[in-house]
């Protein structure tokens, strides 16, 4: 590898981030199914629906702040740039993630929980879905672009495997 040019991910790398990204929505539905089912232990925001949730997204947030780390230690410069390709809008979704977190967190300690079908519509809620999607789906982006415009569903398919 040149010193100064971008490191390309490895199938294990993306791996990494499927993997982190899983976390992340699994507790997503962890939180979701607390939302609609545990009614009555839903008085405050720090529980551990949330802590997986929150763990989750920490997890793949700092792998991705990791990836690009690992780029600027190989003298690549410029955050653009060092971002792996097909991780940009994962980057944006990390901090998109990051807000909403903040938000629901203040929108939990002044509104209240939401419960049922409310916590779909939840305003944070939909940041924070926004966020992680844009984290998920970095490494399919990925394979996307190095397939070219037109990949065939076999290959992108086939691209997310290791």
């Amino acid at each position: 590898m040149i010193r100064g040019e971008k490191l390309k991910l490895s199938t294990g790398s993306h791996l990494v981030t499927i993997l982190l990204g899983l976390w992340l929505i699994i507790g997503v539905f962890i939180d979701g199914f607390a939302h609609g089912h545990l009614d009555s232990t839903l008085e405050t925001f720090f529980t551990p629906w949330h802590a997986i949730l929150y763990s989750g997204y920490i997890a793949s947030a700092s792998w991705l702040v990791w990836l690009i780390y690992r780029n600027h230690k190989n003298g690549v410069t410029g955050l653009k740039n060092m971002l792996p390709n097909g991780y940009g809008l994962g980057f944006i979704g990390v901090i998109i993630f990051a807000i909403g977190g903040v938000l629901d967190a203040c929108w939990h300690i002044l509104l209240g929980i939401e419960r049922g079908i409310e916590a779909l519509y939840s305003p944070t809620h939909l940041l924070l879905f926004l966020g992680g999607t844009l984290i998920v789906t970095s490494p399919f982006r990925t394979v996307w672009r190095e397939l070219g415009d037109s990949p065939r569903l076999k290959e992108l398919f086939i691209g997310l495997l290791p």
